[in-house]
């Protein structure tokens, strides 16, 4: 019996050779189905992705149809030999596996632009300016030009969940292990509706920039090498170094936005006193206890003794110091020096990817910053212009304007995203 080949009957073989046929039709049709975004597809309003966001998920799905393409190929042409039965099964769930991959991204990216096509469009636009406005901020300095990263972060809406982040160039399980093309910044319906909650915004983007920049492994490493050096046992510093991500992004927050952010901090981290003291010792996020003090810390050191003490306040009637006993106690031992050496760490020591400058070189928010972000909630509760005032601002300015009551919750929420859509 030829191995190559088993020889049906006429009739069989005339049925096998068209059902092979209707196969190489039912996958083009596939790979033809999977047609390129274009930026038609998603209406005419300002906020539909850019060029640069649907070119990049338009080369992740080329890929795909360069693998049907070898598929339908290798399926047999007509006038070719015809391929043998064993072969053109496995032939064809192997191009139904890369159809169901190619799908599921195609329908991930799709849902994520056409939210730009209801009432959430121009909040997700308001809050890709904000994110754009962090990039552009570290990026003009840095102490020596480095290469532009494109495209810039696009945001998309999400219920039942926290902020998340998914940075560019992640291999993201259901996307079949391929690279994220751009910065994915996952905001939860409830933070858009109030905008004094968005210093998430600036926290994920904080994500992305460490990445991007290159910094997730010269960060853990100078943060645990920081930490031993004040006589910490090195198991605890492997701990903070494991932190070192979420640390990072809320203390650049904090660098962008001001003492707000810790403001918003404190809004999204007060639970209750079991999820404040949560510890898992393999995970990287800090306990909510000592995380909140962390952050205050930083705001006390830039100049805002004021707000941090006044904040401190309100974090201690909350929590009382004793929760800290629910920690590891060589944990809960080392959390004052840790925290004076992780924002030695992170923020005000120099790294090369920074051009030889440190984070508050890079970015800082001061007495100049906090004047300009008062003058912005004034503007922002009467409905006037806003002005210059970088976008990232804004969300200082709409806490302010909640905090000092200058005008209600609804109109200020109006003002904060008409302010950014006129940008």
């Amino acid at each position: 019996m030829d191995a190559q080949l088993i020889q049906l009957p006429g009739q069989a073989s005339a049925m096998q050779e068209d059902w092979t046929r209707i196969q190489r039709v039912n996958l083009s049709r596939h790979a033809f189905g999977l047609a390129p975004f274009r930026i038609e597809d998603f209406g005419p309003g300002a906020g539909r992705p850019s060029g640069a966001h649907l070119a990049a998920v338009n080369d992740l799905l080329a890929r795909f149809g360069t693998l049907i393409r070898s598929n339908l190929d290798q399926l047999g042409r007509p006038g070719r030999s015809p391929v043998p039965p064993k072969h053109v099964t496995r032939l064809k769930d192997r191009g139904q596996q890369v159809v169901e991959a190619a799908e599921r991204i195609w329908d991930h990216y799709y849902m994520l632009f056409s939210q730009r096509q209801t009432k959430l469009g121009l909040r997700l636009q308001a809050t890709d300016r904000i994110a754009l406005d962090c990039y552009q901020k570290i990026y003009t300095g840095l102490g020596r030009a480095r290469s532009i990263p494109t495209p810039p972060p696009f945001s998309f809406m999400t219920s039942g969940g926290g902020p998340a982040t998914w940075r560019r160039g992640i291999r993201v399980p259901h996307l079949g292990r391929l690279p994220n093309p751009f910065p994915i910044v996952q905001l939860p319906h409830h933070r858009l509706l109030n905008p004094w909650t968005l210093g998430a915004v600036a926290h994920e983007v904080g994500h992305n920039l460490q990445s991007d920049l290159g910094l997730w492994q010269a960060m853990p490493a100078e943060l645990q090498r920081q930490i031993e050096a004040r006589g910490i046992s090195a198991g605890v510093a492997k701990i903070w170094a494991r932190w070192h991500s979420e640390l990072f992004s809320d203390l650049v927050g904090i660098l962008f936005i001001g003492p707000a952010m810790a403001a918003s901090l404190i809004d999204v981290m007060a639970r209750s006193p079991e999820r404040v003291t949560h510890f898992d010792p393999r995970g990287v996020h800090p306990p909510l206890l000592i995380r909140i003090p962390i952050s205050l810390t930083l705001v006390s050191r830039l100049g805002f003794r004021k707000e941090a003490r006044a904040m401190a306040a309100i974090w201690r009637r909350l929590y009382s110091r004793k929760l800290i006993r629910r920690l590891p106690p060589e944990l809960g031992h080392a959390v004052r020096p840790a925290t004076q050496a992780a924002i030695e760490a992170l923020v005000y020591t120099k790294y090369r990817q920074f051009g030889d400058r440190s984070l508050s070189d890079v970015v800082s928010f001061g007495t100049r910053e906090a004047a300009m972000t008062r003058e912005a909630a004034s503007r922002l509760a009467a409905g006037t212009d806003p002005g210059i005032v970088p976008e990232r601002f804004l969300i200082g300015a709409s806490r302010i304007a909640i905090e000092r009551r200058l005008a209600p919750p609804g109109r200020i929420v109006t003002n904060f995203y008409n302010a950014l859509e006129r940008r």
